[in-house]
């Protein structure tokens, strides 16, 4: 029998391969490293979003493990499915608290920027790719959402996935590519609804290299097998909790906040500026060919930064702006590593440029500033570890029932204590009174609180500040509360305290 030789590599070929991965693998890893030890020196306590998904996802794993039933329809007002990520932020709760989840954030804001290499590589380049993915990672919205519990990180990082799979999706005549590109985006919006405003981008992706390689007749086959699970998915959700939650939170959103359109441009511009015009130097230096990539593909790219300022500006909404600053980021950063690449003599060939510098001192400086936004970013709210020692002394299991102006961050805290039922907030209330009188919301707040309703209270003139000064004539004058605690908390929002109430003791039972 015939034995068929094996080919033979070249040592010195060898050897250049392993010196060409080492010269990629080392920079990238470089990258990351940063972007990793920036993201895990913010540190601050549960933010109301990160509490409230760990939560729901603790008591759905428990409830599938044989515990009591969730009664909280989390689906109608969660902006992402309940079954997807809260369940792994629950699990890895259980497993090893808020620090084990954001390091789950931080492993998807590393996949993300490693996507962004990617793309970058395929399109314009290994040096685009990298300086690119370094302008990414330093961002202060990318390395906020690199250490923060929420649904963002997880899709962003989907999103990146299914762009960079375009690219074999692109050149497989086999359809079952395009649809795990269209499945991997429906897990993205499956995370988070607000990634759909996102996933035209991919598909603009697959459409114009579908084209380069095929024509346009395979194109529109490509994309229409990728399209097939975005466009299933609404079938298999509508009439139940879920379908009501994607219109409310993001289809059909009624602003919670409201901001001019001047100042939400002021802060896209703060936020975003820099990679932005970053991006639009690269797609002017592809247009005008002086660096190599297609000009269709650039301006989709950087097309796509724009599509969360307009939303946001429309809907003259600045709740999770800066987050979703981060998606159009990831598409615009390769156009970004173009931009360095430039600067730093890498274009048109790849050598050893003496603008180098040049190249370096940009980045310092976007991580400056970058690092400095996601300070910020991470110190909007108060640190309320003194708020749960103070609670945590005062509570007890199956005990009285709580009122916190924003319940979510103590439930969370207090879990192992505190049972759900026991705790009310600011956002909505009804209380049946002693005449048999039904309220709701500002009356009935009053009422409970003149029938000593409640065994603590907790306010911090936050959100629902208005409701929380109206509460204040009672518990102060009704002889029925007295205050045991002025907690004070520092927030880049200003200086404010929490106050906690206690019931007298001669009024229990």
């Amino acid at each position: 029998m015939a034995v068929r030789a094996l080919p033979v590599v070249s040592q010195p070929r060898i050897q250049a391969w392993r010196v060409a991965r080492l010269q990629i693998s080392l920079p990238l890893a470089a990258i990351m490293t940063l972007q990793g030890v920036a993201a895990l020196s913010l540190q601050n306590s549960a933010f109301q979003d990160e509490a409230l998904y760990l939560y729901a996802g603790r008591q759905i794993v428990q409830q599938w493990l044989g515990g009591p039933k969730v009664t909280e329809p989390y689906g109608a007002y969660f902006s992402g499915m309940p079954y997807v990520y809260p369940i792994i932020a629950g699990a890895l709760d259980m497993l090893g608290g808020l620090a084990l989840v954001r390091l789950f954030s931080l492993a998807c804001m590393l996949v993300a920027s490693g996507m962004v290499y990617l793309l970058g590589r395929r399109f314009f380049g290994e040096d685009a790719g990298l300086l690119g993915a370094a302008a990414f990672a330093v961002e202060g919205s990318v390395l906020f959402l690199s250490h923060f519990a929420t649904f963002d990180a997880m899709c962003l990082a989907l999103l990146g996935v299914a762009a960079v799979l375009t690219g074999p999706a692109s050149r497989s005549r086999w359809p079952g590519w395009a649809l795990v590109v269209g499945l991997v985006s429906l897990l993205a919006v499956a995370s988070k609804y607000a990634g759909l405003l996102f996933v035209p981008t991919v598909l603009a992706l697959l459409w114009l290299q579908s084209q380069r390689h095929y024509g346009p007749r395979r194109a529109a086959f490509t994309c229409f097998f990728a399209a097939l699970p975005l466009a299933a998915a609404p079938l298999a959700i509508r009439g139940t909790p879920m379908w009501a939650g994607l219109v409310t939170t993001t289809a059909q959103r009624t602003a919670l906040l409201i901001a001019t359109r001047s100042s939400l441009l002021l802060q896209c511009v703060l936020q975003a500026g820099a990679l932005a015009l970053l991006g639009l130097l690269g797609l002017v230096l592809v247009l005008r060919r002086v660096h190599p990539g297609s000009k269709l593909i650039s301006l989709v790219l950087w097309g796509t930064v724009l599509l969360a300022p307009a939303y946001h500006v429309y809907k003259m909404e600045p709740t999770s702006l800066q987050k979703h600053l981060a998606f159009g980021m990831l598409f615009a950063a390769p156009l970004a590593g173009c931009a360095l690449a430039w600067v730093s003599g890498c274009v048109p060939v790849r050598r050893v440029a003496p603008r180098w510098p040049l190249g370096l001192a940009v980045l310092l400086i976007l991580f400056a500033a970058g690092f400095r936004q996601a300070q910020s970013l991470f110190h909007e709210w108060g640190n309320t570890d003194a708020l749960i020692q103070t609670l945590r002394m005062q509570v007890r299991p199956n005990g009285g029932r709580i009122l916190a102006e924003e319940d979510e961050v103590p439930r969370y805290y207090l879990q192992d204590v505190v049972s759900f039922w026991q705790w009310n907030h600011l956002y909505w209330f009804d209380y049946t009174d002693a005449s048999g009188h039904y309220l709701q919301g500002e009356p009935a707040y009053k009422a409970a609180l003149q029938a000593g309703y409640w065994d603590l209270v907790e306010l911090h003139y936050g959100a629902n500040a208005s409701l929380a000064h109206s509460l204040d004539p009672i518990l102060r004058g009704s002889g029925k509360y007295q205050l045991i605690a002025k907690l004070p908390f520092t927030s880049t929002l200003g200086n404010g305290y929490y106050w906690v109430w206690e019931k007298k003791a001669n009024l229990n039972g």
